[in-house]
């Protein structure tokens, strides 16, 4: 079995403040998640995470 993980950092938000430190978490989680034998999907931000997530969740589907 293939173990995956969808990481999504959003500094960003339309309706409340800005965030510091997610993206930077994201982003270290992420490579932590490399390091222990998964195969890791980080999208930042709003704008490229919604064709990048229905790609993952799609991978997800066919493969468990």
């Amino acid at each position: 079995m293939h173990k995956k993980s969808l990481i999504i950092g959003i500094n960003n938000y339309q309706h409340f403040s800005v965030l510091d430190n997610c993206i930077n978490d994201a982003e270290d989680m992420h490579t932590f998640m490399q390091k222990i034998g998964f195969e890791s999907t980080l999208l930042i931000d709003s704008m490229r995470w919604s064709r990048k997530s229905a790609h993952f969740l799609h991978k997800l589907g066919k493969n468990g």
